[in-house]
């Protein structure tokens, strides 16, 4: 079982990790946390990493106790700078890109995707990845969920 601690602005681990003795010491040891796999595994595994590059892998953040997830989850928003799309207000096709103008949980912008096959993914049960052109990740949760005139944008450049 791992436990996540911060202390003064930094992550640490707290692991067994002497075994070799029968009463093994719990040591702190300083890590960074991401996402195993950003996009195919969003929301699943998640990867401790450690100072000599020695990484520790958990299966989802519910295998966590409630403080370790709610420090992991922290951490997870701060390294990734994802935006959840609320409502499609705009979208249009032109020489292959697709153009979007969306609000977003963090309010209104414009994208661009120029290759919907690679940037467009499934998420979920019904939700889609998107990435734009210059990396930042886009969120639809479920697309059942979003508004009617949204459902028809997204058809529009899909």
């Amino acid at each position: 079982m791992v436990k996540l601690e911060r202390k003064n602005g930094r992550l640490f681990a707290l692991t067994n990790r002497n075994v070799q003795h029968e009463e093994s010491e719990i040591q702190p040891c300083p890590v960074t946390i991401a996402w195993l796999r950003p996009i195919s595994g969003y929301g699943k595994e998640i990867t401790l990493i450690g100072e000599n590059n020695e990484f520790q892998i958990i299966e989802n953040l519910n295998s966590l106790d409630s403080d370790s997830r709610k420090i992991a989850e922290e951490e997870l928003e701060n390294n990734y700078l994802i935006f959840h799309i609320k409502e499609i207000c705009k979208t249009m096709v032109h020489l292959g890109n697709r153009y979007f103008e969306v609000i977003t949980d963090k309010g209104k912008c414009s994208f661009i995707v120029k290759n919907p096959f690679v940037s467009i993914r499934e998420y979920g049960e019904n939700g889609l990845f998107i990435r734009d052109n210059v990396g930042n990740l886009y969120i639809i949760d479920s697309v059942s969920d979003i508004d009617e005139r949204s459902k028809k944008e997204l058809e529009k450049v899909i």
